[in-house]
């Protein structure tokens, strides 16, 4: 990704795909903990027999704390799936990765962002007694949202496992689309639809609902005099009752970032958290080519204002060296030792080339911030937002008709 293309998936809340990311599946005892664990932010693991300093003991081979363990719990025959789960709970998990549980008979997901080991936690009261866990392992988590597994049937496979602790980071692209409307994947642009209710989706709807993304993007590229790439396009689709439907943009490009606004605008989706929190973007086509302009052109000044201090900082080094070279060159006619002046040649000399080389490479990163310039996104003319306010105006009141006549949806 670019600099630029980092600049607006940040402004308009677009997750970027972390590739050393791990996802992590936690059981919570046929649910019983479901709820306990998402109000409370928290997720635990059994063992409390087990202490921590145990597991993190270096000295000790685990064949050691095996026998420790079967030692504590002499009715398990698996010692060393205990510690196994124990050491994945506290080292193989790490901060930063996703954490997702399910609830009785997974009919729903909680997917969230793990976070530190935690000793306490205050349960919040509520009029509805709800089962607390009071395991001794535990972590704080950040939930980020709560799923159904019945809109996605590629996410059962991932549901298959018993274990108490299981890595589903191979279905981190399932996961993803279900979590995130829209995100990055190294060089790929993913877009999911939800159909959420259980009506049929005719063959003229599908058919006519990728035929207007499709001319949304084709309009947008035009209207910044990008290559059209319709051509990488790729979809995937799971859709019975409710279901997805999934755009991917392979090796997209700026103008596919800000296609996806005028998607959303269409469905009546959003992009942009206000004061409260709270994700709220609508603001139409002439608005959006605006606010994509001024993002240009900020970040055209910004690479030319740290182009221009390079190059100055570099000249303000080369006079500095210079200076030092007549010094050393006017005490050479002094009295001291020639040693100490030839010294300080040499040191005036490397200074100045150093200092040439500085400009040469200032210079270098000046011409390449031109050419990022003239690479970026251009500003459209007059005639070209005209244009692109027609073409854009069908596909996108298609798009809204269809999701609107079968429930499908963008938003996060």
């Amino acid at each position: 990704m670019t600099d630029f293309q980092m600049l607006l998936a940040n402004e308009f809340h677009i997750p970027i795909k972390d590739e050393n990311q791990k996802i992590w599946m936690l059981r919570t005892e046929s649910g019983k903990f479901y709820r306990d664990f998402t109000t409370n932010n928290y997720v635990a693991l059994g063992w409390d027999k087990v202490p921590f300093s145990l597991i993190a003991n270096k000295d000790t081979t685990n064949i050691f704390k095996k026998e420790q363990i079967q030692l504590l719990y002499p009715d398990e025959s698996k010692p060393g799936l205990i510690l196994s789960q124990l050491n994945t709970f506290y080292f193989k998990m790490k901060s930063e990765d996703l954490i997702l549980i399910p609830s009785r008979s997974s009919e729903r997901l909680f997917i969230g962002k793990l976070g530190d080991i935690i000793t306490n936690v205050e349960h919040e009261e509520s009029d509805e007694e709800y089962a607390k866990c009071e395991y001794l392992h535990k972590r704080s988590v950040e939930w980020i949202k709560d799923i159904s597994p019945n809109v996605d049937v590629y996410l059962n496979k991932a549901l298959r496992s018993h274990q108490a602790i299981t890595d589903v980071s191979k279905y981190s692209g399932v996961f993803y689309r279900n979590v995130f409307p829209y995100y990055i994947d190294g060089v790929s642009l993913h877009i999911t639809f939800k159909k959420q209710t259980d009506s049929s989706y005719s063959v003229l709807d599908s058919i006519n609902l990728q035929s207007s993304v499709v001319k949304i993007f084709q309009s947008v590229s035009a209207l910044y005099n990008v290559p059209d790439n319709s051509e990488t396009y790729i979809i995937k689709t799971a859709v019975g009752s409710q279901g997805i439907i999934e755009f991917i943009v392979q090796n997209f490009n700026d103008s596919n970032i800000v296609a996806i606004l005028f998607l959303l605008t269409a469905l009546g989706g959003s992009v942009s958290k206000d004061s409260d929190g709270k994700i709220s973007f609508s603001i139409g086509v002439t608005g959006i080519i605006d606010k994509i302009n001024s993002l240009v052109n900020d970040y055209k000044n910004r690479k030319m204002i740290d182009a221009e201090i390079k190059i100055k900082e570099a000249e303000a080094r080369k006079i500095d060296a210079e200076t030092e070279k007549i010094r050393s060159e006017t005490k050479s006619n002094s009295n001291i030792a020639k040693a100490t002046v030839k010294t300080k040649l040499a040191d005036a000399e490397k200074t100045k080339a150093e200092a040439v080389k500085i400009i040469s490479e200032s210079k270098k990163a000046d011409a390449e911030t031109e050419q990022i310039k003239s690479s970026l996104l251009q500003t459209p003319t007059a005639q070209q937002v005209q244009n692109a306010t027609s073409n854009l105006s069908v596909p996108m009141n298609t798009l809204q008709q269809i999701a609107n006549q079968n429930n499908i949806n963008i938003s996060a």
